[in-house]
């Protein structure tokens, strides 16, 4: 595995062009009403209704597995001294007007990476595989969990389709759950996984590691101040949607700089909601309502702001 950080390789392209399994569909973009009426019951698998996936903020996402330290809760930069809350605060607020932000829905500006030098042809934009505390219901956040036997399918699954992808490059979350699901498709498919720090998970921060009702008894009230208004509500010592997303926007262009045309992008569903927002442009109200199953897997073209969905099973 590399770090972008470390080292700037791209590598070659393998496999064919995908199989379409499910129609492509237009996402709503920033300053268009959306047509869907709001956001589907949490637990709903849009593609499989019959189904109950891991809702915001329950366990939604994760729990990996700690691919060097097996079995470790891990944590990846939660809370921190109130001094060092306060610098990430400002250091998000300077990248922010940097990067093209508005302070309360997004991007106003187009990113660098939509440039015709960059321009990704298309994107993959997968989950990790199912762990246990996604089983137990846990908010994983910046902690760490093993995959489960499903999980470790999942990213068999993944694998086998990237195998059937152009596919140039396969980038993951710095999380080792996010790690071990990269790592059997970036072996299918010859290459390295190109780490990217920016791909970690929503910061949970003093929520991390609990499930709902834990967090009823020790942060009363909190979940419901968060579903009137979810963009912008932070996690106590954490981040919110809006933090994420500058980070979001961050790895797209740190990829983007490898001069990848088809990456996939192994991550978690809600930094994954991040990157999907940044890369069609739509408004948090719509990325906010999508859901990733473990074992679908987003193709994103940018340039037409479609959005398909490829099964793994």
């Amino acid at each position: 595995m590399t770090c972008l950080s470390c080292r700037r390789a791209r590598c070659g392209a393998f496999g064919r062009r995908p199989r379409p399994l499910a129609a492509p569909r237009e996402l709503p973009r920033a300053g268009r009403e959306s047509s869907e009426g709001g956001e589907r019951g949490e637990g709903q698998d849009e593609c499989h209704p019959e189904r109950v996936v891991d809702t915001d903020g329950e366990g939604e996402d994760e729990t990996g597995h700690a691919d060097d330290v097996a079995g470790t809760v891990r944590d990846h930069g939660a809370g921190g001294t109130d001094d060092q809350i306060a610098e990430r605060g400002n250091q998000a607020a300077a990248y922010r007007q940097a990067a093209g932000f508005g302070p309360e829905t997004g991007r106003t500006a187009a990113p660098t990476w939509l440039d015709a030098d960059v321009t990704f042809e298309v994107v993959y934009l997968a989950r990790h595989g199912q762990t246990e505390w996604n089983q137990q219901g846990r908010r994983q956040g910046g902690l760490d969990s093993p995959l489960t036997a499903a999980g470790r399918q999942h990213a068999a699954d993944l694998a086998a389709l990237a195998k059937s992808l152009e596919v140039d490059l396969v980038a993951s979350s710095p999380i080792g759950r996010a790690r071990t699901t990269a790592k059997p498709s970036a072996d299918a498919l010859g290459q390295s996984v190109q780490i990217v720090d920016e791909l970690a998970e929503v910061d949970h921060g003093a929520m991390a590691g609990l499930t709902t009702p834990e967090v009823d008894v020790r942060f009363p009230g909190a979940l419901e101040r968060r579903r009137s208004d979810k963009y912008r509500w932070r996690f106590p010592a954490g981040e919110s949607y809006a933090d994420a997303e500058i980070r979001a926007a961050a790895a797209l262009e740190l990829i983007a700089e490898l001069g990848t045309r088809r990456p996939l992008i192994v991550s978690h569903e809600m930094i994954g909601r991040m990157l999907l927002k940044n890369l069609i442009m739509t408004t948090p109200e719509v990325a906010l309502s999508v859901q990733q199953p473990h074992h679908v897997v987003f193709r994103v073209d940018p340039a037409k702001r479609l959005v398909e969905e490829l099964a793994t099973t």
